[in-house]
């Protein structure tokens, strides 16, 4: 457990440290479950659960195009699985449960990744 001591500076237990820029306050996050018919009934793995696997699988489905998704997916690939990624939004927005939601503009898109890592594939629309 650590605590903010001032700027650029996070104490942990009797130790302070200092960074040459900022800190990042990196607390972790929970995996959303998308709602896709069928998913529940499906074992499937959450970010955690694929960087705990002992063994690789031939072949796998990412979905979310995010940063957490094309990570896990270039981090596969490289392992020689079969990786596609399929995102949830299709373009700025999109229909989830009816609601509209904008992609905010600091949230990566696994599109400019189409083609750049052996092993990923990103359908097209």
């Amino acid at each position: 457990t650590g605590r903010l001591a001032g700027p650029r500076r996070v104490t942990v237990g009797d130790r302070t440290f200092e960074a040459r820029r900022g800190v990042v306050p990196a607390t972790g996050a929970r995996p959303r479950i998308p709602a896709v018919p069928g998913l529940e009934g499906t074992p499937y793995w959450t970010d955690r659960d694929a960087m705990a696997a002992k063994e690789l699988p031939a072949s796998m489905v990412v979905l979310g195009g995010g940063a957490i998704g094309v990570e896990l997916a270039e981090v596969f690939a490289r392992f020689t699985c079969a990786v596609t990624v399929i995102e949830g939004r299709a373009g700025p927005a999109a229909v989830a449960g009816g609601a509209r939601r904008s992609r905010p503009p600091w949230e990566p898109s696994a599109e400019p990744h189409r083609g750049r890592v052996e092993g990923v594939t990103v359908p097209r629309r």
